[in-house]
């Protein structure tokens, strides 16, 4: 879904929908079953990342920004915490998250984390 919404610039329905990490918190009004978690839910909360970082750059209202904002960090967070048992499949992922964010709060790391990112990427065989 995610993934889709950000490919195609499809957004109805995704700034509502609960996302995908709040289905882990036992609080969730959407029950999973507490299995290992698969490769493509967790390429999953990376687009929904992307997605929400791309959201809040776009977004002119301080409050509706911040929201977003919010749930592109909650994003970031996870995939951080993958990137470190696991940085060969998800140290780019994170840092190209971490480039996202710059860029909405305006700092000057922006390029060094999409550099970063290439170089990651590439250092790992993702061509």
């Amino acid at each position: 879904n995610y993934m889709r919404a950000f490919l195609f610039h499809s957004f109805d329905g995704v700034v509502e929908s609960e996302g995908l990490i709040a289905r882990l918190e036992p609080q969730s009004s959407v029950r999973v079953e507490r299995t290992p978690l698969r490769p493509l839910f967790l390429i999953g909360v990376f687009y929904e990342g992307l997605l929400f970082f791309h959201l809040a750059r776009l977004q002119q209202h301080q409050d509706q920004q911040q929201h977003l904002l919010s749930r592109g960090n909650r994003a970031l967070e996870f995939i951080k915490f993958y990137s470190n048992l696991n940085p060969s499949t998800f140290e780019n992922k994170y840092l190209l998250l971490e480039a996202s964010r710059a860029e909405v709060l305006g700092s000057d790391q922006t390029e060094l984390y999409y550099q970063k990112a290439i170089k990651s990427a590439h250092d790992n065989k993702f061509q």
